[in-house]
């Protein structure tokens, strides 16, 4: 076996999270996370982990802003962001904890936790 996929399956989400990370759209964590399962998975893997542990963040999600109820406030605020991007051509951060505190935030571990297993539930074995 060459180490070559299981380099590949990490080091891919390593450099799509730092991007993300740079954003500030997910935590650093996140892309160490998603390195590990992908040296697990591999890359064709990686991406359909990735593929379910967005699905996953976005039910998450959706529960959690019902449980707040706080749709109309957290669209308002994304509709804001994407209208400072197109008027200034720039991208800043979304989220800054120190202004936006946690009220937003879904933890995404837990999403790759529940996209790894629906993936290894589908799939039931690693390609690496």
């Amino acid at each position: 076996n060459s180490v070559c996929p299981w380099l590949a399956g990490m080091v891919i989400p390593l450099i799509l999270y730092f991007i993300l990370f740079r954003w500030r759209m997910f935590g650093a964590s996140d892309g160490k996370l998603m390195a590990a399962v992908g040296s697990y998975v591999g890359v064709p893997g990686v991406f359909s982990v990735l593929f379910f542990s967005i699905l996953a963040g976005a039910i998450l999600s959706a529960v959690k802003v019902i449980y707040c109820k706080n749709a109309l406030e957290r669209w308002l605020r994304l509709r804001t962001y994407v209208m400072q991007i197109v008027k200034t051509g720039h991208i800043e951060p979304y989220y800054d904890r120190k202004r936006d505190g946690d009220e937003g935030v879904i933890p995404f571990g837990v999403a790759v936790a529940f996209g790894t297993l629906i993936y290894l539930a589908a799939y039931g074995d690693c390609g690496a």
